[in-house]
């Protein structure tokens, strides 16, 4: 892959990444605090907010691990289409930047 496609490739993701942000922010978020989801499912569990982001973040790479399992028995394009890829690809990178904003607001960094 050319420098320039890779660059076009990443700048796509990272859009994408950013809209569904957007849009998952009016299910997930009481409009004052982004990170709510977290915070209550932490306390529902009596554990911290980084434990309820991980556990469920969790369910995101089991699924990465799934279709990565597929592709060593060849089946990596035959079993998800490009949409599912996306999905587990985006879910992954969006955790990531909860996460850091959760360290943020806890703040760990």
């Amino acid at each position: 892959m050319t420098p320039e496609k890779f660059k076009e490739v990443v700048n796509e993701m990272f859009t994408e990444c950013c809209d569904l942000l957007s849009l998952k922010e009016k299910d997930y978020s009481d409009g004052r605090d982004r990170l709510i989801q977290f915070k209550e499912a932490a306390a529902l569990k009596q554990e911290q907010p980084l434990d309820a982001l991980v556990g469920m973040m969790a369910k995101h790479t089991t699924k990465l691990y799934t279709m990565l399992s597929a592709s060593r028995q060849g089946e990596l394009f035959v079993q998800y289409d490009e949409n599912q890829w996306k999905e587990v690809i985006y879910d992954h990178i969006n955790y990531l930047f909860l996460l850091k904003a959760l360290l943020i607001d806890e703040r760990l960094i």
